[in-house]
């Protein structure tokens, strides 16, 4: 029953993206797509994130992020509360909930960003204290020999790309508002180390994660670099520094090899893009192997920095029709084949599961073809979701 069900959803989907390759006319504004998603979850969590994620959790917390942007585009109400509400649940004066330091898990930096717009907001010390908490993380990061984070205590020496979002925007935004250049500097180096370390040399995409003692089983013996290009951490690495350069001071020394590599990284994905449903597959650069499928998440994360590079002037201009063009085959997916079943919610589809490298309970992660395109595909998580707001949110701008 489960592999014929999949087998309708892949028969949905493409023909619900036939004639994304044939000129594109934009159909719909973004805003409207992002509303219902946004609307999608207050139905469903009783206006409260909390209720659909009590952990500090990087994309429920990005999911929070895209209320707080969507109410600064429609100044309705209920959108900033949505944020203000989640964000308040985790932060008492004196902890935060669920995050533990000692982990060293670069993924609960993320969440951090969160903090910056809430102090804004309330003026409430207590914000202030919670950031402060995150650079003494930062501060005491296990590195490996090259100057790299572990991407969390329990994966030793190993760097992976998503770092570029999950903590090099949060340095950025410290750094500008508290006058510390040195986590500009720290933020620009952990990037360029990622860009030297994990990069294909034959595609210019990037291998998900490099282990600079090269002793992991899913590394490379040569290279320390894993087996294969997952999209949803390329997209990762492009939004962090697309967000990154948000902050970073305009004369600061690595700007312009940041966007230098931006433009790299664009163009690769760019040639991986397929020409007929102008979306990108979950292994990228593998489109035409068994097995492989189109993946909403990276989309998502490409479209985002795609736009948003045009919009800032590193990438392009026609980069951002480009983004225009797939972020359109994407409403399509959703509102042709899975929107119109009557129940008024919004529905995203095709989006990995979790994925990472090494070790995870009684499973050892490869970091194989087989590895990624077996992990099972989950629906309306906001590590999709939420990429898909962001990217229809940057749209409008």
């Amino acid at each position: 029953m489960k592999k014929f069900f999949l087998l309708t959803l892949c028969v949905g989907l493409l023909s619900g993206m036939m004639g994304c390759h044939t000129g594109y006319q934009p159909r719909e504004d973004a805003l409207k797509w992002v509303k219902l998603e946004a609307d999608a979850y207050m139905q469903q969590c009783d206006s409260s994130l909390t209720h659909y994620n009590d952990n500090w959790s990087y994309s429920t917390a990005f999911l929070a992020r895209n209320y707080e942007d969507l109410y600064q585009q429609t100044h309705e109400q209920k959108y900033r509360d949505m944020f203000v509400d989640y964000m308040d649940f985790f932060v008492s004066d004196s902890a935060i909930w669920g995050y533990k330091i000692e982990e060293y898990n670069l993924e609960r930096i993320q969440p951090a960003r969160n903090l910056f717009a809430m102090y804004e907001i309330t003026k409430e010390a207590r914000y202030e204290r919670a950031i402060a908490k995150f650079v003494e993380q930062l501060s005491t990061q296990p590195r490996n020999s090259e100057g790299g984070f572990w991407y969390r205590k329990t994966c030793p020496n190993q760097m992976w790309i998503e770092t570029a979002y999950m903590a090099c925007p949060f340095m950025a935004m410290y750094a500008a508002k508290y006058d510390a250049p040195q986590w500009f500097d720290e933020a620009a180096a952990q990037i360029l180390l990622l860009y030297e370390k994990a990069r294909d040399p034959k595609t210019g995409l990037l291998f998900h994660g490099w282990d600079s003692t090269k002793s992991e089983a899913w590394s490379n013996p040569e290279t320390g670099c894993s087996a294969t290009v997952w999209g949803r951490a390329v997209g990762w690495f492009m939004a962090g520094i697309v967000d990154v350069l948000d902050y970073l001071p305009a004369d600061h020394p690595s700007r312009a090899k940041l966007i230098e590599v931006l433009q790299e990284v664009s163009a690769a994905v760019l040639a991986q893009q397929s020409p007929e449903y102008r979306l990108w597959y979950q292994v990228t650069d593998q489109a035409d192997r068994e097995g492989n499928y189109l993946e909403m998440s990276s989309s998502q994360l490409f479209i985002y920095s795609l736009a948003k590079g045009a919009r800032m002037g590193y990438l392009p201009a026609s980069y951002r029709d480009i983004a225009h063009e797939a972020y359109d085959c994407a409403v399509r997916l959703l509102t042709k084949w899975y929107y119109p079943d009557g129940s008024g919610i919004l529905n995203v589809y095709y989006i990995s599961g979790t994925c990472g490298l090494g070790k995870n309970g009684d499973e050892y992660r490869d970091g194989s073809y087989a590895y990624y395109t077996g992990v099972p595909m989950v629906s309306n998580d906001p590590k999709g979701t939420a990429p898909f707001m962001a990217a229809g949110l940057e749209l409008l701008k």
